[in-house]
């Protein structure tokens, strides 16, 4: 838990998330991913001195604050998920959407 504060720490700022952090998923020893209210997913380079790759579809955004992010272990996927039922998987190897599924229900 101490470790993962840490990372907290470290993605809040100028190119990181501006409003904090509230998920992180580990890709694999190199990639971090996390997710702050903003509608992008940061892809982190562990070890690097290069700002994070945002994940971002700019045919059929992210439109409400992400709620998770999971990296699919074994993968070079990561799935996102807003509050507004937009769920999204990513091809971290091109950092582009491959699929977009959004839910039409609602709950009463």
């Amino acid at each position: 838990i101490h470790a993962e504060h840490e990372i907290r720490q470290i993605c809040i700022g100028q190119t990181g998330h501006k409003m904090g952090v509230t998920d992180i998923s580990y890709c694999d020893a190199h990639l971090l991913a996390t997710i702050g209210v903003e509608p992008d997913a940061l892809m982190w380079v562990l070890n690097a001195k290069c700002p994070p790759y945002r994940l971002h579809d700019p045919i059929i955004p992210h439109t409400g604050s992400l709620v998770t992010v999971k990296c699919l272990s074994g993968t070079p996927q990561v799935i996102t998920a807003d509050d507004r039922g937009m769920v999204k998987v990513w091809d971290i190897r091109r950092l582009q959407c491959v699929q977009s599924l959004k839910s039409n229900k609602r709950n009463r």
